[in-house]
Order: C-alpha cells, then structure tokens, then sequence
C-alpha cells in the first residue's frame, strides 16, 4: 500500500507553458494513466497542449473548463 498525502500545504504550481494559477499534486500514476488534485485560482488556466496520458483531475477549489 501507498500513502500520499494531497491538499493544502502539499500541492506545487505545476503545468505546462502557460500554465497560471493552478496548484495540485498526483494522487496516483500508473500506465493506464494518473490522477491528479488540483486547486484552481480565479482566472486560472493550463494553455491547450497535447498528452498521452489518460488524466482524471479531482478539483478541490475553483473551477474551470476542459477542452
């Protein structure tokens, strides 16, 4: 068993470029995919990029749009 811990005082600014006030940490990551909590900030955004990977993102605060 794996224990991770997720939310305040444990997400990072992280994304790709572009990427503005989103905070989060991967809860889990295997080759089916991974899941990531995220905080999102007002007018945040991650700038529209390609990737492999399936994601599932478990938003804890905030809110947005997915394309």
């Amino acid at each position: 068993m794996d224990i991770r811990r997720f939310g305040p005082g444990q997400r990072r600014p992280d994304g790709p470029p572009g990427t503005r006030g989103v905070s989060g940490t991967v809860i889990h990551q295997d080759a089916r995919g991974l899941v990531t909590e995220m905080a999102c900030e007002r007018r945040a955004l991650i700038a529209p990029h390609a990737n492999p990977n399936t994601t599932l993102f478990v938003i804890i605060s905030g809110g947005g749009f997915v394309q």
